[in-house]
């Protein structure tokens, strides 16, 4: 098992995908589309979890416009990103939950150490 991990062009932090729910949609039907747009990859349900959100947080945003983010994780079967969104990302790396686990956790998705926590318990 390993983990996708990004440098974000924007905030230049590590994080995962993210996007925008939109109404008359599914929360898989977003992360398909976000999949597709952001790592020019097909989302292929993991067998974790399926098509179901595997993890939920809620964090507040920071600086203008601040709000309240509820995200819904998912767990994808990827083998690899051979190309991506160079306007969103400004990198892309494949890691062991250990090797994410390690990293300062102000790099990362504030919540990201308890997301690879639960995943590593759940295999």
């Amino acid at each position: 098992m390993s983990c996708c991990w990004w440098r974000t062009v924007r905030r230049g932090c590590g994080c995962r995908v993210v996007g925008t729910w939109s109404r008359g949609r599914t929360p898989w039907d977003t992360v398909v589309r976000e999949c597709q747009e952001e790592l020019h990859a097909a989302a292929v349900a993991g067998r974790v979890a399926g098509e179901r959100p595997f993890f939920v947080t809620c964090a507040r945003t920071r600086g203008e416009g601040a709000h309240t983010d509820v995200s819904l994780w998912y767990v994808l079967d990827l083998d690899t990103v051979v190309s991506y969104d160079r306007r969103e990302f400004a990198g892309v790396r494949w890691f062991a939950p250990q090797q994410i686990l390690e990293e300062p956790i102000g790099v990362l998705d504030p919540h990201m150490h308890r997301f690879v926590r639960k995943l590593m318990n759940g295999l």
